[in-house]
């Protein structure tokens, strides 16, 4: 019995000071160091917020961007002797393909048909060079330019088909007139959405009717209305525009006009080609513009049509942050490879910008 009692006012004693101790350490907690749940979760809620932003921040894209393709003619007899679809891009695939996206102005229809005749200037591409584009990393091509309808309608949605078989897309064409109002291609890569836009200068072209195919004309207020619709989709916009005079170092008034309202309606960067030749490069307003990058991959004679630029942007979510410049030169007809030294200066000097080395 004196045992029993003795147990019962221990464990008694216990509680007592278990529950005392508990509610003085309770107390001294509340007033010093408590963290409710909802005040927890709310720290998480901010660091993770600082993570997202950060990270937002710190992302970047890269995005090689050419000039002039053209798959025709002497090109195509070039690619047919190799027996090589792939012979045009072998020197330049790594950079191509290297970049988390490539983008260039394809200038002939693919399509089947006959051999194209040396002087012609009627460009046809054969089908198999859609799968070399799409191997040498291309994600992306330009389809508004002069020579869209060499082949027709027929060989504008031959192009389309074999475009989209490989996965590439296209801008600056549509088939009906809703699809060209629409026309930005959008690509997501390390969470950044990058849009392309396309038009042409129209030489040679047909606008778009309400019952075929038609291409995206340099208009005011269809590019200035396709920009604005299209920056609320994307964070880094680049236009591209085939325009400007052949074979001139000189850009033209009309290029300037387009250009700079292409930057003032939202695009983060414009491009150019068409000239054939390197043509400068304009900052405005903090953005830039290669008016003309000249020819990729051509057969032209001129010396100064076988020379390109081709560039390197690194984009981060809000802003263009690092141009890379390669300067190219065409070999046999048909075959960009990067410039030498000496020949890399020449070319860079035609931009008429100082280029940090």
């Amino acid at each position: 019995m004196i045992v029993v009692l003795a147990i019962s006012f221990v464990i008694v004693k216990l509680n007592i000071f278990r529950n005392e101790d508990i509610t003085r350490l309770t107390n001294d907690f509340d007033k010093k160091n408590l963290v409710t749940f909802d005040s927890w979760l709310a720290g998480q809620d901010v660091q993770s917020a600082i993570e997202r932003k950060n990270d937002e921040e710190n992302a970047e894209a890269t995005i090689f961007v050419v000039g002039d393709i053209m798959l025709s003619r002497e090109v195509d007899r070039q690619m047919k002797a190799v027996n090589d679809y792939d012979y045009p891009f072998l020197k330049m695939k790594d950079l191509i393909a290297g970049a988390d996206l490539a983008f260039g102005n394809l200038e002939s229809p693919i399509v089947a048909g006959s051999a194209v005749k040396k002087n012609s200037n009627v460009f046809r591409a054969d089908p198999e060079v859609a799968k070399s584009l799409s191997w040498a990393g291309f994600d992306v091509l330009n389809l508004a330019n002069n020579h869209l309808f060499d082949q027709g309608e027929k060989g504008v949605l031959k192009t389309m088909d074999y475009l989209k078989q490989e996965s590439i897309g296209y801008v600056g064409v549509g088939v009906n007139p809703v699809e060209l109002e629409n026309q930005l291609i959008v690509r997501d890569k390390n969470d950044i959405k990058i849009g392309f836009l396309g038009f042409s200068a129209g030489l040679n072209s047909f606008p778009l009717g309400t019952d075929k195919v038609g291409e995206a004309i340099l208009l005011r207020d269809y590019l200035e209305r396709s920009i604005l619709q299209a920056k609320g989709k994307v964070d880094i916009l680049l236009v591209y525009m085939h325009f400007g005079d052949e074979y001139s170092r000189t850009i033209s008034r009309g290029q300037k006009e387009f250009a700079h309202l292409a930057i003032d309606a939202g695009a983060d960067i414009v491009v150019g080609s068409h000239p054939h030749v390197v043509q400068e490069v304009e900052k405005y307003n903090n953005k830039y513009i290669f008016y003309s990058l000249g020819n990729f991959v051509f057969d032209q004679v001129r010396s100064d049509a076988r020379e390109g630029l081709a560039i390197q942007l690194t984009v981060g979510k809000k802003e263009v942050k690092n141009i890379d410049y390669y300067p190219i030169v065409i070999e046999n007809y048909s075959q960009p490879r990067l410039a030498t030294e000496e020949e890399k200066e020449r070319i860079i000097k035609n931009l008429k910008l100082e280029i940090r080395k």
